[in-house]
């Protein structure tokens, strides 16, 4: 067996980096996917304040993962609604503003991401009870929506929903009977219709 001279040791080498590397990032991205699911588990058992431990932890790993920073903006805005029922306006205060900046970074990392999108109006609507103001980020969300799913009822029930808890029946109508429009079987749109006649 002949020796390796200088040039193979350092190809050696760098072949040995590279593949150290390349196993610690993949094990990176795979703990951070552990953790994650993790998280949505604690969700599902009511163990709040684990799940939010663990999309923190799941994020520090992979901080470029939109779905992380929008499942933790759902937990604060919810811990942050419950806040509010307990009467404790400023750590819902607190809350409201980590949740809104855990949302902005799910957007900016994936801006026309739908699911997204759709947390982000349910965000926003946990956050209205802490603050009038995110009804009307909610608002300007489904409206944002109704581009890029203009066939989806849902939506536009939603923003009926969103109208009318802010004073606005015209368009709460016009939302309402779009989304009825498009799914004549859609019970809750005929419903809160309904309460508008």
């Amino acid at each position: 067996m002949s020796k390796l001279n200088n040039t193979q040791k350092i190809g050696i080498a760098i072949v040995l980096i590279a593949s150290a590397y390349c196993l610690f990032t993949i094990y990176k991205y795979w703990s951070a996917d552990v953790l994650y699911a993790q998280a949505k588990a604690e969700i599902e058992l009511g163990m709040i304040s684990e799940s939010a431990r663990d999309l923190a932890d799941a994020i520090a790993k992979s901080p470029k993962e939109p779905l992380y920073h929008d499942r933790l903006a759902q937990v604060y805005s919810a811990v942050a609604k419950a806040q509010v029922a307990e009467k404790d306006a400023s750590s819902a205060a607190q809350l409201a503003k980590a949740s809104v900046k855990e949302a902005d970074i799910a957007l900016s990392l994936a801006p026309k991401n739908f699911i997204i999108l759709q947390d982000r109006v349910n965000v926003y609507s946990d956050l209205a009870a802490v603050d009038s103001k995110y009804t009307l980020e909610s608002t300007k969300t489904l409206e944002y929506l109704t581009a890029y799913a203009p066939t989806y009822a849902k939506i536009y029930y939603k923003l009926g929903l969103a109208y009318l808890s802010i004073g606005q029946t015209d368009r709460a109508r016009q939302n309402l009977q779009k989304a009825i429009d498009l799914k004549p079987n859609y019970e809750e749109a005929r419903n809160a219709l309904k309460t508008l006649q």
